[in-house]
C-alpha cells in the first residue's frame, strides 16, 4: 500500500506543468482568478434588515470589505489532479495583503483557537457559528461581543502567497451534532 502510494507522487511529481490536467479538462467550472494587480471588487455592505441570524439568510455582510471566491463550498475535485477529492466546510475569499476580517453578524466571540500558526475565530450567533480562519492575528477575546462589521483579526496569506480567508457557518443540531451550511447561500450577493 505504501509502495503504490508512493509510486502515485513519483510519477505526479514526473509530470511536466504542460502535462498536468487543466480544471476544463475535470469539466469543472472553477471561478477565474482576478488579476493580483488589479483592485480586488468591494464586498456588498448595508443590506442586514433581520433582528436574527436566520433572517438575513442571503443578506449577510462578507468577512473581508475587498475580494472574491476561489474555492467554493462542498466536495469537488483538486484543480489540477481530478483523482483527488477536495472537502471545503467553506469558502475561501482572496483579499488585499493586511485586510481586516470582520465579523459578518454581531453575536459573542465563542474560541479562539490557533493550529500550526494559523489562527482562527469562531463566533456564536444563537444557534448558528461563524468561523474565520487562517488569521494572521486575532483582535478580540473569547467572551466579547462583537457587532456587525467590527474587525476581529488580519487576514493571513495561503500556502501560495496570496491572503486568502477561509469563511464557515454552522448550525448546532442538537443530538444530530452540527450542519455544516454553504456560506455562498448566506452572504449577499455582489451587485
Amino acid at each position: 500500500m505504501r509502495l503504490t502510494i508512493v509510486l502515485f507522487f513519483l510519477l505526479c511529481s514526473c509530470i511536466t506543468r504542460a502535462q498536468q490536467p487543466k480544471a476544463r479538462d475535470c469539466n469543472i467550472d472553477f471561478p477565474r482568478k482576478k488579476p493580483l494587480s488589479k483592485p480586488d471588487d468591494p464586498t456588498p455592505t448595508g443590506i442586514i434588515s433581520d433582528t436574527n441570524f436566520e433572517g438575513n439568510k442571503g443578506k449577510l455582510y462578507w468577512p473581508v470589505a475587498n475580494g472574491y471566491i476561489c474555492d467554493h463550498f462542498g466536495t469537488h475535485p483538486h484543480a489540477l489532479l481530478c483523482i483527488i477529492m477536495i472537502d471545503n466546510d467553506g469558502i475561501d475569499i482572496r483579499t488585499n495583503h493586511n485586510a481586516q476580517v470582520r465579523a459578518v453578524y454581531e453575536g459573542e466571540v465563542s474560541s479562539i483557537t490557533v493550529v500550526a500558526d494559523e489562527k482562527m475565530v469562531v463566533i456564536r450567533h444563537g444557534n448558528y457559528f461563524t468561523v474565520y480562519k487562517n488569521l494572521l492575528s486575532t483582535s478580540v477575546t473569547k467572551g466579547q461581543h462583537v457587532n456587525a462589521l467590527q474587525p476581529i483579526g488580519i487576514a493571513d496569506n495561503n500556502d501560495e502567497g496570496d491572503p486568502t480567508v477561509t469563511f464557515s457557518i454552522w448550525k448546532a443540531g442538537g443530538k444530530t451534532g452540527s450542519i455544516k451550511l454553504d456560506p455562498e447561500q448566506w452572504i449577499a450577493k455582489p451587485r
